[in-house]
């Protein structure tokens, strides 16, 4: 028999908690076949948008949020579109949220049991790109070398900002753009790259649908199909000269490519030129 749900409210006042456990048996119980579950884990600095991003792709399963051993989960599900437009099937993702700051050892015990990783990093924070290549992408690698990683440069709303733009100045920095998210894509072997702020909805349900895609190796849809659209129409929704999403290829997993644009500065920050 399956458990009850817990409906407590959140500390924050969030969604309900709930168990996650019990979220596994609500998703395995689907006209008594099993639903297939990926798990993604989530990395990336404190304060680059890690649990905003987790909750606006999850706030409209309202399936709430559940406490994990090490920290929280949320679960999303996710149906996979073919070629005809229909879906082929529906996969139950959970997501793992981590904590950025340095000393914390809750995050990487989580490493070698993800299916894929969500690499998190805020396109105007210059320390939290140099944290990508050199704390998240080597301890990823380390734990777990062959899964999947899909990067996302957060906070893209700011990217035109006047005081940040000032700000950056100061410090002879400027935002990341999104063709230099794209080489650094390329350069950690990356399968995609979005850009995202957490009120695009559309972008938000693309992001997820390829990361499941990316760990259950599944192709595209040919072009066409409804997923072709509804990536073409988040294009357009985005403002400010930006683009949604990146559609560069990337290397192999794991290949570092020479000659990429993305070096070091300083151990403040990294600068893409």
């Amino acid at each position: 028999m399956q458990a009850p749900e817990q409906t407590s409210s959140s500390s924050s006042g969030g969604p309900p908690l709930r168990d996650s456990q019990d979220s596994d048996a609500e998703a395995m119980a689907s006209g008594g076949a099993s639903v297939r579950t990926i798990t993604c884990v989530v990395v990336g600095d404190a304060a680059v948008g890690k649990t905003s991003l987790l909750t606006a792709l999850t706030i409209k399963d309202n399936s709430g949020m559940g406490r994990g051993e090490q920290g929280m989960e949320y679960h999303k599900k996710v149906p996979l579109i073919g070629n005809d437009g229909e879906v082929e099937e529906t996969v139950y993702l959970r997501l793992i949220d981590t904590p950025g700051e340095m000393h914390d050892t809750r995050g990487p015990k989580h490493y070698p049991s993800a299916d894929v990783f969500l690499i998190c990093f805020s396109i105007i924070s210059p320390t939290s790109v140099h944290s990508v290549l050199d704390r998240w992408v080597p301890g990823v690698r380390q734990a777990n070398p062959k899964a999947p990683i899909v990067l996302v440069g957060m906070k893209v709303d700011l990217r035109h900002d006047a005081d940040i733009l000032r700000r950056l100045a100061e410090r002879n920095f400027s935002p990341v753009t999104e063709q230099q998210g794209q080489e650094l894509q390329q350069q950690i072997g990356a399968l995609e790259y979005f850009e995202i702020t957490t009120s695009e909805i559309e972008v938000l349900d693309l992001l997820a649908t390829e990361v499941v895609r990316g760990a259950v190796g599944k192709p595209k849809p040919r072009k066409g199909g409804k997923k072709d659209k509804q990536k073409k129409d988040s294009k357009q929704k985005s403002s400010g000269g930006s683009k949604s999403l990146s559609g560069s290829s990337a290397s192999p997993k794991g290949e570092v490519r020479s000659g990429d644009k993305v070096r070091h500065k300083n151990k403040k920050g990294c600068l893409l030129s």
